[in-house]
């Protein structure tokens, strides 16, 4: 029989199964022919970033850890544009961990001369790494009137 000597390992078998340690005999040691399975990732403490721009160009919606891994979970973009504007561009961006180089999350473009409102939402399954100490952005380009747009990230770090 193998013996489990790792703490988290032992604890997470209590939690899991719900054993009580103080009437239950708690396992440390694994039959031949019985195999368990643990997901032993990291718990996940999904963050959500928001940040408004009202007719401006640009802002950070937030910079990564310098130490910790940032993974993107979901992006959403909200866009609202006056009859005068006769186009907008609006996007969501950062440096992915595997591309190395500014890259759009999300965007919106829209060129009717009337008043809108838009919203997107896109979920990154899996989990998109971005470039530690890396900023996300909100960027609108190509306005001529009032752009009014909202990006929200969720995220989560690990270590």
């Amino acid at each position: 029989m193998a013996k489990i000597n790792r703490l988290d390992v032992i604890k997470k078998l209590i939690d899991g199964l719900g054993l009580e340690i103080s009437r239950e005999k708690i396992a440390t040691e694994v039959a031949d022919k019985v195999i368990p399975t643990f997901d032993l990732t990291p718990d996940k403490n999904i963050r959500v970033m928001n940040e408004n721009l009202s007719d401006g160009t640009s802002l950070v919606i937030f910079t990564t850890s310098t130490h910790r891994r940032t993974f993107i979970t979901s992006c959403t973009l909200t866009v609202s544009k006056d009859v005068n504007n006769a186009s907008i561009n609006s996007r969501v961006s950062g440096i992915i961990e595997s591309i190395g180089a500014d890259s759009t999350l999300l965007r919106i473009r829209y060129e009717p001369l009337t008043a809108g409102n838009h919203m997107h939402t896109i979920n990154f399954n899996p989990p998109l790494e971005m470039q530690k100490g890396a900023d996300l952005n909100l960027i609108n380009s190509n306005g001529t009137a009032s752009i009014d747009s909202s990006a929200t990230i969720s995220f989560y770090e690990l270590e």
